[in-house]
């Protein structure tokens, strides 16, 4: 079953199993109904963040420049590296001087013919 399919047959079948689940535990207690409330949330923030991370690396913006603001998704290089915008950046927050950057590819040699690593 591919991905699309297993998406369609879950959220088909995830509201029955939701109300035998409410039922079968007696879901009327406070307590459960806020765990399932913030069950809930936690799973769309997931699916909201798995989406966002698909989308990642839209763009290359060329070599880093001071004063430019780079968005989250774009890669810039820096000093021979290749580097991935993770949030908005500041206009003189260099890569890899703050936590909304994430090093791709690292400065060095190319690999050698029949050399993957």
């Amino acid at each position: 079953m591919d991905l699309k399919n297993f998406e369609v047959y879950a959220k088909a079948i995830a509201p029955a199993i939701r109300d035998h689940v409410k039922g079968s535990i007696g879901v009327h207690d406070k307590a459960l109904r806020n765990e399932f409330a913030a069950l809930e949330s936690r799973i769309a923030k997931l699916e909201a963040e798995a989406s966002a991370e698909k989308s990642l690396a839209d763009y290359y913006e060329g070599p880093w420049q001071f004063g430019t603001e780079y968005s989250r998704g774009c890669l810039v290089t820096d000093r021979g590296s290749l580097w991935l915008s993770l949030g908005e950046n500041e206009k003189d927050t260099r890569p890899g001087s703050g936590p909304t950057w994430r090093l791709v590819s690292k400065n060095g040699s190319p690999p050698q013919k029949g050399n993957d690593s």
